[in-house]
């Protein structure tokens, strides 16, 4: 298993009160001093690490994305007290949403920041409260809370009436009382089945199937819809 989900595993089931953090490269965000110290150019963004842990993800993505994309991480992690610089590509596009996670699980929301204009990002981990903005054309964001009493090692957020999607948490666990901030394509139908995971050892897990994200969109996960769906 890798070091960094085994981490994340026993961060939600309570066993580090401190985290310490392994040793990981950084990637993709440049963090050379030479670089630090100039003016950030067009199509990038600085982001400062203001909490008290490091922090693990980061996905930035346009307003009008209807997912996260991937972690502008990578295997890499951003320490306290750390910045990193962002290349955002030549596209033109100015206004984007961001979520990122910090080691000790909690997460971070932003949304609709005008990178063009203000580049520097500050991230705390003691500011995970950002309410969800108001809905979109074609982009439905959602937020679902764990109250099941048990970590959430995977979700998958998919159509009703499609095939199921792939896991969304990637490594990061969802820990009793943590939330994840998701978004998805809004179409003819906001119907979504959200599959949550349970054990990375068998296939536990718990179906709430036809969640209208349009009108509900912040979901709790309770200790009822586990284990009355819990399928072995």
């Amino acid at each position: 298993m890798p070091a960094r989900f085994a981490a994340a595993i026993l961060i939600a089931l309570g066993f580090w009160s401190t985290v310490e953090v392994f040793a990981r490269p950084l990637a993709r965000l440049d963090t050379s001093a030479a670089r630090l110290a100039q003016p950030v150019r067009t199509g990038m963004a600085m982001i400062a690490n203001h909490g008290s842990k490091p922090l693990w993800v980061l996905q930035v993505t346009p307003v009008d994305a209807t997912s996260w994309g991937g972690d502008r991480l990578g295997s890499g992690s951003l320490a306290p007290g750390a910045r990193g610089l962002l290349r955002l590509g030549a596209t033109g596009q100015c206004r984007f949403d961001l979520r990122a996670t910090f080691a000790n699980g909690r997460e971070v929301t932003r949304f609709d920041l005008d990178l063009c204009q203000n580049p520097d990002i500050a991230l705390s981990d003691s500011d995970t409260d950002t309410p969800l903005p108001e809905a979109r054309a074609g982009v439905t964001l959602f937020r679902a809370v764990n109250r099941t009493g048990a970590p959430v090692v995977a979700l998958h957020v998919s159509p009703a009436d499609g095939p199921e999607q792939g896991d969304v948490l990637g490594a990061w666990v969802m820990g009793e009382e943590m939330h994840y901030t998701g978004r998805a394509p809004s179409g003819p139908s906001c119907f979504f089945d959200l599959k949550s995971v349970f054990s990375v050892r068998g296939p536990e897990a718990a179906t709430m199937s036809g969640q209208n994200l349009c009108e509900t969109r912040e979901i709790a996960l309770s200790r009822g819809d586990v284990m009355g769906g819990l399928r072995r």
